[in-house]
């Protein structure tokens, strides 16, 4: 897990909004998302994709808010 290289990626509201899943699908197979609290809609999208590939380390998920408070988590 360590060995390989994070790639910083910033959550823009717009990228999501405009195709969620299709953002997700195009993540790089190791990266760091940043203020993730900022973006709705995200959140269940990750977990889906989560459950669909249970590779450990794939994402870092950064910001300043509870994200498993969100109902978008559930």
């Amino acid at each position: 897990m360590y060995g390989k290289k994070w790639q910083f990626v910033p959550v823009f509201q717009e990228a999501v909004v405009s195709d969620p899943v299709g953002f997700v699908r195009r993540l790089p197979e190791r990266c760091i998302l940043d203020e993730i609290q900022h973006t709705t809609g995200i959140l269940g999208i990750l977990k889906q994709e989560v459950n669909r590939n249970r590779a450990p380390g794939r994402f870092i998920l950064t910001g300043s808010a509870q994200v498993l408070l969100s109902p978008d988590f559930r």
